[in-house]
């Protein structure tokens, strides 16, 4: 595991992937319970694309999704990042996040997300930063209203079994 850190928060750190983290990322992506709002678990190639892209966009421009760790144990409670993606017809910068559904409901994902912001925004300036999730994603709802953003509009997305998607962004 690399010792670099991206970001950090009172409970957390974010690390970039390195190929060592196949086994945890598998674990999570391929989890059912874990991914109930995504169009299905990944199987082994997604999981390889996922940390291939992680680790090129890390290399490349700083960005990525990274692994989460809790300070107090070192426990992995999975994967949080920001990722220039096109939403809509729309080139934006996505804040993701996905924790492991034991750690569900006890503020790591809002936590998470929030330093993974403040690295977006302090270090690398971004500003055209989104969250976007399935309509009935309440938790991650949530957890993007909880982050000061709101919501801007909708969309079906054809990626994931065309449901309702809902993009929240920072007001101006």
């Amino acid at each position: 595991m690399t010792e670099e850190i991206v970001a950090t928060s009172a409970r957390l750190r974010l690390q970039p992937w390195t190929p060592d983290g196949l086994p945890r990322l598998k674990a999570l992506l391929t989890d059912p319970v874990t991914m109930k709002h995504w169009p299905e678990p990944f199987d082994e190639e997604d999981v390889r694309n996922w940390l291939d892209r992680a680790i090129r966009l890390w290399a490349s421009d700083r960005l990525g999704r990274w692994q989460v760790f809790r300070k107090e144990d070192g426990a992995f409670l999975g994967d949080c990042g920001l990722v220039p993606t096109e939403l809509d017809g729309e080139t934006v910068t996505d804040l993701g996040y996905i924790l492991q559904a034991p750690y569900h409901g006890q503020g790591y994902g809002k936590e998470a997300a929030a330093a993974a912001l403040r690295y977006g925004m302090d270090v690398l300036g971004l500003r055209n930063v989104v969250c976007h999730m399935a309509e009935d994603n309440i938790p991650s709802r949530r957890t993007a209203e909880a982050l000061g953003m709101v919501e801007s509009r909708r969309f079906i997305h054809t990626g994931n079994r065309n449901k309702t998607h809902i993009i929240h962004r920072l007001p101006a």
